[in-house]
């Protein structure tokens, strides 16, 4: 009966060890990936990340900004001055985990009456293959409000 408790203690132990050196595994591989990601990653052939500069004040392009989030249906996560962070809501359907996108608009006051836009699209792992990129979208309706 001793011989069984053991080897069942060395198994568990064994099992467990695993399980955390494997979860820390995954963390540590989550966090070089974070760091190592380009800043203009492709996913489809596109990029997730488009750049206009406009000739307009930071807080028109703000205004803007939050009307072409809202065009999409984002709601507004974060909102500052210089970054507005946005997430579409989650859809069931035909495409299984479509929405649920979240853009990101950084602002950049270039000095010269003219800002640098940024707007950047990330997609969930949960409903990667029903999401779509918005940023290109996005970046054109905040250039046609500022005309």
């Amino acid at each position: 009966m001793t011989k069984m408790k053991t080897s069942f203690l060395l198994a568990l132990s064994l099992l467990l060890t695993l399980c955390f050196s494997t979860s820390e595994l995954s963390a540590k591989n989550k966090n070089a990936e974070d760091e190592e990601a380009p800043e203009q990653s492709e996913e489809d052939g596109k990029r997730n990340t488009t750049m206009v500069t406009v000739a307009a004040t930071p807080d028109q392009v703000r205004e803007a900004a939050l009307e072409a989030l809202a065009s999409i249906g984002c709601k507004i996560k974060k909102n500052n001055k210089t970054a507005i962070e946005g997430k579409r809501p989650n859809k069931v359907g035909l495409a299984v985990g479509s929405g649920g996108e979240k853009l990101f608009v950084d602002i950049v006051d270039m000095g010269d009456g003219t800002c640098e836009v940024t707007v950047k699209t990330k997609k969930t792992m949960v409903g990667l293959v029903g999401q779509k990129l918005w940023n290109e979208e996005v970046a054109q309706t905040i250039v046609h409000a500022l005309e």
